[in-house]
C-alpha cells in the first residue's frame, strides 16, 4: 500500500518528541541543586486519552482493546522510557501504514496531554495480580504473624486482632500499617527471640488475600484506595531524609542502595513488602544518624510507593561521545545544526530553549508534522533505527551540546 507523503516526518516528530520530553526530565532532575523529576500527579489521568486519540483502536492494556499491536502492559513492564522510545520508533513504519489502512486520524497532543499519556502507558503494571488465600493462610503462620496476632475466629483472643484491615483493597494500608508499628513489633519479636520475617515475590499480596477473606467484617465496608501520585511521593521522601541514605542515579547518600539501579521491574506489593523487610535495618540506621523513625498515613504511603515505582523507569546518563556519533549516523545532523555543525533546515538544537521547555517543542513540531516534512523526503534520508541504548547516549549529547551552547 502507498505510504502517506507525511508518514516520515510524522513518525520522526514521534522520535524527536519523545527524546525532547525525556530531556526536560533529565535537565529538570540532573542539577546538583534540585533532584526533582517532573513525576505525573495522577498517573490515571491519560486513560482518557488513551481512548480519545485513538489508541485503543491498535493496542490492548491487558489484553482489553484491539490486539493487532503490541500489548502496552507488556511493552511498558520491560522496557524504560527510552528503550520504549527506541522500539517503537523501529516499527513505527508498519505501525503507520497501519494507521492508514484502518483510516485511523492521526491525533495530535499538548504538551500536557503527552505527559499524561505517558504517566498512564507506565502505571499499567502498578497493581500486581491478586494474592491466593491458601496461601497467604500459610505464610501467617510460617512468618510468625499467629504469634501475636489473629485474623476472625482464628487465634487467641488474648492477641491483636487483624480484621480491621479487611476491608482495605488496596496493599498501601497494608503496608502502611507494617511499616508505621515495626519498631514496636520488632521490639516485641526480640524479647520473644523471633527473626524479622521478609516478604519476597507476591507474599504479602498473599498475605492481604488471605486477611481480607479470613477477617471478620462487621457491616460489609470495604474502602479503595486512591491511586499514589508519584510527584507527591517524590516531596515525602526528600521530606522524611530518604535521600540521606538512598541516592536516585547518584544523587543523594551512599549508605544504602541506588533507587534509580534496580533492573528489576517490581509492583506494589513487592515494593511494600521490601520496605518492610528492610524496616529494622533502616530503622537502626536511622538511630545511628540522629534520625526520627518516620510515620505515614495511608496517602503518603501510597504517594511514596508510587514514586519508588515510577523511578524504576527512568535511565541513568548515557555516553554524550557515543550520542554525538550517532547524531551524525542517524542522520540529525542532516536537518539540525549543534555545535556549530549540521544544516539549518530544521532549528539549530544548540540555540534552541528546549532544554527549559522541550515537552512544548515536541508538541509544537508534532503537530506541524506536515508542514516540515516535505524537509526530509527531499534528501531522501535512509530510515534510522535504534537498539540498546543508542536512544539514551543520544538525548545525553543533545542535553550537554545544550548546555554549553548557553
Amino acid at each position: 500500500m502507498k505510504k502517506s507523503k507525511n508518514t516520515p516526518f510524522i513518525l520522526l516528530v514521534i522520535l524527536l518528541g519523545v527524546i525532547f520530553t525525556y530531556g526536560i526530565l533529565i535537565s529538570l532532575g540532573a542539577s546538583e541543586e534540585s533532584e526533582t523529576y517532573p513525576f505525573p500527579e495522577d498517573p490515571l489521568k491519560g486513560r482518557k486519552l488513551f481512548v480519545s486519540k485513538g489508541c485503543i483502536k491498535c493496542h490492548s492494556i491487558w489484553g482489553v482493546g484491539d490486539p493487532l499491536g503490541p500489548d502496552l502492559a507488556q511493552m511498558s513492564k520491560k522496557q524504560n522510557l527510552l528503550q520504549l522510545a527506541g522500539l517503537l520508533w523501529s516499527h513505527s513504519p508498519k505501525m503507520i501504514e497501519i494507521m492508514q489502512e484502518r483510516g485511523v486520524t492521526r491525533p495530535t497532543f499538548t504538551p500536557q496531554e503527552m505527559g499524561d499519556l505517558m504517566g498512564y502507558v507506565y502505571y499499567f503494571n502498578y497493581f500486581d495480580q491478586p494474592g491466593n488465600f491458601i496461601e497467604g493462610e500459610k505464610l501467617f503462620l510460617e512468618k510468625g504473624c499467629a504469634e501475636c496476632h489473629f485474623v476472625g475466629e482464628n487465634g487467641g483472643k488474648d492477641k491483636i486482632s487483624l480484621d480491621d484491615y479487611g476491608k482495605y483493597i488496596s496493599p498501601s494500608f497494608l503496608a502502611t500499617g507494617l511499616w508505621n508499628h515495626s519498631p514496636e513489633i520488632l521490639s516485641g519479636m526480640n524479647r520473644q527471640g523471633l527473626k524479622q520475617p521478609e516478604f519476597k515475590g507476591q507474599e504479602l499480596a498473599h498475605l492481604l488475600a488471605y486477611l481480607r477473606g479470613a477477617a471478620i467484617n462487621q457491616n460489609g465496608e470495604i474502602i479503595y484506595a486512591e491511586p499514589g501520585s508519584p510527584k507527591r511521593g517524590q516531596d515525602i521522601f526528600k521530606q522524611n531524609k530518604c535521600n540521606m541514605c538512598h541516592a536516585v542515579w547518584d544523587k543523594g547518600g551512599r549508605k544504602a542502595s541506588d533507587l534509580g539501579r534496580r533492573e528489576l521491574r517490581l509492583p506494589l506489593t513487592e515494593i511494600a513488602g521490601k520496605l518492610w523487610s528492610h524496616s529494622g535495618h533502616m530503622w537502626e540506621e536511622m538511630k545511628k544518624i540522629g534520625l526520627s523513625f518516620p510515620v505515614f498515613s495511608p496517602k503518603e504511603m501510597a504517594d511514596l510507593i508510587s514514586f519508588l515505582y515510577f523511578i524504576q523507569f527512568y535511565d541513568e546518563e548515557g555516553d554524550p561521545k557515543e550520542g554525538k556519533k550517532l547524531f551524525r549516523e542517524k542522520t540529525c545532523i542532516f536537518c539540525h545544526a549543534l555545535e556549530g555543525e549540521g544544516e539549518n533546515v530544521g532549528p539549530d538544537l544548540g540555540e534552541s530553549e528546549a532544554h527549559f521547555s522541550p515537552i512544548f517543542l515536541a508538541s509544537a513540531m508534532w503537530n506541524h508534522a506536515v508542514v516540515m516534512e516535505d524537509m526530509l523526503e527531499e534528501k531522501d534520508l535512509a530510515w534510522p533505527r535504534f537498539s540498546g541504548n543508542e536512544m539514551r547516549d543520544l538525548v545525553s549529547y543533545i542535553k550537554k551540546a545544550t548546555e554549553i551552547s548557553k
